[in-house]
């Protein structure tokens, strides 16, 4: 009987080393805030901040303001935060802080209606 016991015991602590293990396996690695959107495609899902320049209802109108101010085109169908049916121009997603210092240099150039946004999606 000491023995089954014995054994209960051991098979327990193994239960509860195996359950531990688990508890501190490797956490996913953080997206970078600086990777372009291609696609919602990952199943990661991050909120972070935009600098928009320009939105058309066209990608050629949007890619027309990413060559003026930089940055590159998006669809804003693929951002959780977004009017859906654009495209617009934009650096991001960053930091807010960083998304000001972008809107601000657009503002330079001539992109009088830039502004910054948060917006949510798969960003890798």
């Amino acid at each position: 009987m000491k023995r089954i016991i014995t054994t209960a015991a051991a098979l327990a602590v193994m239960a509860g080393l195996t359950v531990s293990a688990h508890a501190f396996s490797t956490p996913p690695a953080p997206h970078s805030a600086q990777s372009p959107i291609t696609k919602i495609s990952d199943g990661a899902y991050y909120c972070d901040w935009f600098a928009i320049f320009t939105c058309s209802r066209s990608r050629g109108g949007a890619q027309a303001g990413a060559n003026k101010y930089g940055g590159y085109v998006i669809d804003t169908d693929e951002i959780d935060g977004f009017s859906k049916g654009w495209y617009c121009s934009v650096k991001g997603p960053s930091s807010k802080s960083k998304a000001r210092q972008n809107v601000k240099r657009a503002k330079r150039k001539g992109a009088s209606s830039a502004y910054h946004k948060k917006g949510c999606g798969d960003f890798g």
